[in-house]
């Protein structure tokens, strides 16, 4: 029979390490999901000629109108996956 204690042990990392790893994760998500940030990406695909939209275009024309900027689904999709990689990356170091 296997014991608790022997059997939490196992586990990888320390709570505070763990904890840690949330906390940044919570600021990225904080960060990428931010109008401000859906805006300027906006903004830099529409500059490369991407016809790609990933915000909303009538209210994303500048940074100063970001409040009312509504990301959409490519938007979305693409901001999920860049937060995920930068999870990826806090992970390995």
């Amino acid at each position: 029979m296997v014991s608790r204690s022997r059997s939490r042990k196992s586990k990888k990392g320390s709570t505070e390490a763990k904890l840690l790893g949330a906390l940044i994760a919570a600021l990225l998500f904080f960060i990428v999901s931010e109008k401000h940030v859906y805006a300027l990406t906006n903004m830099v695909f529409s500059k490369i000629g991407g016809n790609a939209r990933l915000a909303t275009a009538t209210n994303c024309s500048s940074l100063s109108t970001a409040s009312k900027c509504t990301p959409t689904l490519f938007g979305e999709i693409l901001h999920s996956v860049v937060f995920g990689l930068l999870v990826l990356l806090v992970m390995e170091i």
